[in-house]
């Protein structure tokens, strides 16, 4: 609220005045939320001189043990104003560049803040209307850990005009960014990188770089891994070391947020670390909040802006702090009750998914007994039916979060009965073995043929070149135990990237038998490509069904060949 020209008279005083006279200007109330207590001073010409508060008297008298003689004994001339005609943005970048400058740790101090016009008080603000500009142009981000969640979330921040620290202890990683250059696959991000590196975003590779600009409170994003562990739990020791790490560096005013898939109760688990740590108050002293990461990856960056962030605090002041925050970052903000409410509904949205398609996978298994199209059969089962929503199966489930999250919502395996969550995630882990059986049986001599595998990343679409929890990467290995290697070609992924597991393109010479084991859509042409090197016979395993007419790969096999589904398999002769 900005106090105009005709009331700010009513609160200025000159410096010849009495002590009376200031002390009666500072018992007027300005605005019933701004209250009483300030004055300003001028002197010749109606020029200000200084600026006069509640705080300054108590200061003076607690220092000199009594009341000021005189204004000018009091008014101190190191205030802070703005100049008339500026906009809210111009307005909060001269208070901080003046706070800055004062070394002020606070915008307490300066609630209150003349507007001037060549040096004659016209006006006054209250500092608290622009909170939300000042902590957007004054707060940072500072996100830990710069994998795939990590980084997409940053530069989604600096696009909005945040200023943005990340750090990740991979040199590499740090080095590559500061060339512009990205180690994930997002459509758009290297423009982003050389748009913003050094600009809004700043990569370093230790907490030692960080340097806290006066008044400046910090948001701490957590964006480590929390892997699986052998006894199905997740891993939260990388979480409690950024913690640990951090506590040097974390102020009153500062947010540590959860951005990680994290077992129930861990955003409140770390509040209490740093409450014990320094005496303070959650939602008072210092903020904790949960907002998972829901983005798929390679459309990542436009989900950050468009899906809803669930927002969940320890305490509902976190809950708004968090709100606020993301309201910078995204479009659409969900609050939800409380820390763990936010966590279970990230640990739910993919557990379901998991669920779903364990479903789909079973019913795969079902349908290759009588060899039936799974795929007719889920089709026509949802067509025109809106009750059904069953999804389409696959030769596995893999990425990092829908191959651990289920185990979250999963109860004990040694207690009966076992969750159906657990089921459906051992059947998805078991699809690689169960297309190897389905190959084998339909292709006996497969051990002694040229194979080629097209998609190494866990999926196709949107595309990445992530290998994490890979059904393409599991299946390969249960070649290797049957002594048997396999050509590889993903179109995402550089060859010198590839594991050590497979051989690479250039060793094709005439694979007779073709596994699409993820849905990139340039897996057809590449195929395409390798059949007209072939005169042999031909086996052609479509888990994804990217052909919707086998028919038509007759121009590039003419003796025919064997069409294999995750289901069932049929001979592709010509002239039937």
């Amino acid at each position: 609220m900005e106090i105009s020209t005709d009331q700010i008279k009513n609160f200025i005083v000159n410096h010849e005045d009495s002590v009376e006279q200031l002390l009666d200007v500072m018992s007027q109330v300005i605005t019933p939320r701004l209250g009483s207590g300030y004055a300003i001073v001028t002197g010749q010409s109606d020029e200000i001189v200084g600026v006069v508060t509640d705080a300054d008297l108590r200061k003076f008298t607690a220092k000199n043990g009594r009341i000021p003689r005189s204004i000018k004994e009091l008014a101190p001339t190191n205030f802070i104003s703005v100049e008339s005609g500026l906009n809210e943005i111009q307005i909060v970048s001269s208070l901080l560049s003046q706070m800055e400058l004062r070394g002020w740790k606070t915008v307490l101090p300066v609630r209150f803040v003349p507007v001037l016009k060549s040096r004659i008080p016209v006006g006054a603000i209250d500092t608290e209307d622009l909170q939300l500009e000042i902590s957007a142009q004054r707060d940072q981000l500072v996100v830990v850990g710069l994998g795939y969640v990590g980084l997409t979330m940053a530069l989604s921040a600096a696009t909005n005009g945040i200023k943005v620290i990340g750090i990740d202890l991979d040199k590499k990683k740090i080095e590559s960014l500061k060339n512009k250059k990205s180690y994930i696959s997002e459509p758009g991000i290297e423009d982003l990188l050389e748009e913003l590196v050094e600009t809004n975003f700043f990569p370093i590779s230790a907490f030692t770089e960080l340097n806290r600009a006066p008044g400046q409170c910090w948001n701490f994003i957590l964006c480590v891994p929390t892997p699986l562990t052998k006894d199905l739990s997740l891993n939260t020791s990388f979480i409690r070391q950024a913690i640990y790490v951090l506590l040097p560096h974390i102020q009153v005013g500062d947010a540590v947020i959860l951005r990680s898939t994290v077992p129930i109760g861990t955003t409140r688990e770390i509040s209490k670390i740093i409450e014990n740590e320094f005496g303070w108050t959650v939602g008072k002293d210092f903020y904790a909040i949960s907002a998972p990461e829901r983005t798929v990856e390679g459309n990542a960056l436009y989900e950050l802006r468009e899906l809803p962030q669930i927002i969940g605090g320890i305490t509902t002041h976190c809950t708004q702090y968090g709100t606020e925050l993301f309201q910078r970052i995204s479009k659409r903000i969900l609050p939800v009750s409380s820390a763990e409410a936010s966590e279970t509904i990230k640990i739910a949205s993919n557990a379901f998914r998991d669920y779903s398609f364990g479903f789909s996978n079973y019913l795969t298994k079902f349908s290759q007994k009588y060899n039936l199209d799974v795929n007719e059969i889920i089709e026509n089962a949802n067509f025109g039916y809106s009750r059904n929503t069953i999804p389409k199966p696959s030769p596995g489930v893999g990425g990092p979060c829908l191959s651990k999250d289920p185990y979250l919502l999963s109860v004990s395996v040694h207690t009966e009965p076992v969750s159906p969550i657990y089921a459906a995630r051992k059947i998805n882990e078991s699809m690689s073995e169960f297309v190897l059986e389905h190959l084998q049986a339909v292709i006996p001599e497969l051990f002694s043929l040229e194979i080629v595998m097209l998609g190494l990343a866990f999926k196709g679409v949107p595309e990445t070149n992530d290998i994490r929890n890979s059904p393409s990467v599991d299946l390969a290995q249960l070649f290797i135990k049957e002594q048997k290697r396999i050509i590889v070609w993903d179109a995402m992924i550089n060859t010198s990237e590839l594991p050590e597991i497979f051989d690479q393109e250039f060793c094709v010479d005439k694979p007779q038998v073709f596994l699409i084991m993820n849905n990139h859509e340039r897996n057809i042409e590449k195929l395409t490509s390798l059949l007209v090197l072939n005169e042999k016979k031909v086996w052609i395993f479509d888990p994804w069904r990217l052909i919707r007419n086998p028919r038509e790969i007759l121009r590039y096999t003419p003796k025919g060949f064997t069409y294999l589904t995750l289901s069932h398999s049929v001979e592709i002769l010509p002239n039937e």
